[in-house]
């Protein structure tokens, strides 16, 4: 889990990230002074939590935010953006939270570790149909059918976890409750579904496809991952191709049909 804070004031930076970790414990923080520098990491590096003041060297956080979001990237950051007082209160489309450049360190680590339970980031929502898209081309490339119920329930958690890392380790706990409520059932029945979809497709589906994108990882005992391994798998896959799409744009689809046969 990992936090960049772009602040001048590296005291203050200081002060937010031992606040925070404080309260959440096993965050990775880096602090940079300008826009600039918080563009080049966020190119090369993910990250969780993003705290960003308005009032920063070279490239201005206003700016910062405009360009990430041109961007599209796969994995962005929550974003708390720290913005005068008399523009706190007006908070910018897909911008997660808004607080005030005059918060205390104690209340910005608070706004933090209340944006590290948020499921999705909100510059997340701008790639949405993008994501779906992916999703559901691959859940065909391995051969898994959409009449299954399981189909539309890993639709809708892999359109969390893909964008959301964070949400890989919550996957019982928040995620099968949540798609429960989308769907009026039960976390014990999306938990079942998923099972039996990911059975199907690794008794019923696409060979090639397995072997393409799951490879070593499929146990010749059991013959299937668990629901987590699969998920985790078929996530990372959907972001490796959601970054190709992203920095080489073309109308071929990045997964391949393979079918349903040998």
């Amino acid at each position: 889990m990992r936090l960049l804070v772009a602040m001048l004031d590296v005291n203050k930076a200081q002060e937010v990230e031992r606040c925070f970790q404080f309260t959440s414990a096993a965050w990775d923080t880096v602090i940079v002074r300008d826009g600039e520098m918080a563009l080049s990491r966020l190119d090369r590096e993910r990250y969780d939590l993003f705290l960003l003041h308005e009032h920063l060297p070279k490239v201005d956080g206003n700016s910062v935010f405009e360009i990430l979001l041109e961007k599209r990237l796969t994995c962005p950051p929550r974003i708390l953006l720290l913005r005068e007082a008399e523009l706190y209160g007006k908070r910018p489309a897909y911008v997660d939270c808004v607080a005030s450049i005059m918060s205390r360190p104690k209340q910005i680590a608070a706004l933090l570790e209340i944006l590290a339970k948020k499921n999705m980031p909100s510059m997340a929502v701008a790639t949405r149909p993008l994501r779906l898209r992916h999703i559901e081309d691959f859940l065909s490339t391995i051969g898994l059918r959409d009449a299954l119920k399981g189909w539309a329930h890993l639709v809708w958690i892999l359109d969390y976890i893909v964008p959301s890392p964070l949400l890989e380790h919550q996957i019982t706990a928040t995620l099968y409750p949540a798609c429960a409520a989308v769907f009026s059932t039960t976390a014990a029945a999306v938990e079942r579904c998923v099972r039996h979809a990911v059975e199907e497709v690794f008794t019923k589906g696409s060979i090639h496809g397995i072997e393409q994108y799951f490879g070593m990882t499929v146990d010749p005992e059991r013959g299937k991952l668990t629901n987590k391994a699969f998920l985790l798998c078929a996530a990372e896959q959907l972001r490796t191709s959601l970054n190709l799409r992203r920095l080489l744009p073309c109308s071929a689809p990045l997964f391949k049909e393979h079918g349903n046969t040998p």
